[in-house]
């Protein structure tokens, strides 16, 4: 998980919700995505033009920053999650575009897929394992009005359930098969697997992590948000 407020961290829980690591990093960023091993771990950073980070999780230390080219200069991104090509997913925080970056030289395109119209994301965008994108999207007018939406593979889209008014969701991983949500007041929450059923109704959350007055979650990430399983067994391995 990534705390936006200072002293900027990066924490790491087991799937019950126990604290495993805390890193420290130097700046706040508005989302994280690791590599296939969880080795290394990417960073969207919070000032324009947007810069990709990669960081060293055992320690936080920046082993290298790239400007992210093929994006607006004025537009800031959001979500960040690997796939399983190695290319990393990213979003638009005030549209409704979705573009692949690459990791090494930061140069981003634009996904032929994207969000509904007046929609744009929230928080957190990853591949499931029936390759469909998974996403916590909003109203890109009033910032409200938070969605989880699944993205098929064809461009069309299904809202899979609503998340609670007041309270943003911008974490969104896949640890052990099953789906967590991190919250901007500290809180964690799960759910036993991703959704697949249309729905309009509150998403029975199950919360893992308490709130707390000085966290809030900005992403999250596991080796599993790339839609692929964790050994054989696909068994719980924590993420951050």
């Amino acid at each position: 998980m990534n705390d936006s407020i200072a002293p900027f961290e990066l924490r790491r829980y087991s799937p019950s919700g126990a604290l495993l690591d805390i890193v420290a990093v130097a700046s706040p960023y508005f989302d994280i995505a690791t590599n296939s091993n969880g080795s290394r771990l990417y960073a969207l950073e919070s000032g324009l033009p947007t810069r990709l980070d990669t960081i060293d999780p055992a320690t936080g230390a920046v082993l290298s920053s790239v400007a992210i080219s093929g994006v607006p200069a004025t537009e800031f991104l959001n979500g960040l999650s690997r796939r399983a090509d190695g290319m990393l997913l990213a979003g638009d925080a005030s549209a409704n575009t979705l573009y692949l970056i690459n990791p090494v030289t930061a140069v981003a395109t634009v996904l032929p897929v994207s969000l509904a119209p007046g929609r744009s994301l929230a928080g957190d965008i990853i591949t499931l394992r029936d390759h469909d994108l998974l996403a916590v999207d909003e109203d890109a007018a009033t910032e409200s009005d938070e969605h989880l939406v699944r993205i098929h593979p064809d461009g069309s889209r299904t809202v899979v359930g609503h998340l609670p008014n007041g309270t943003g969701f911008y974490g969104l991983t896949v640890s052990g098969g099953r789906l967590f949500l991190a919250a901007t007041n500290g809180a964690i929450y799960r759910l036993p697997a991703p959704p697949r059923a249309p729905s309009d109704r509150l998403l029975p959350l199950r919360q893992v992590v308490a709130p707390s007055a000085g966290l809030s979650w900005y992403g999250a990430a596991s080796v599993e948000d790339s839609g692929r399983t964790c050994g054989k067994q696909g068994r719980d391995h924590g993420g951050w």
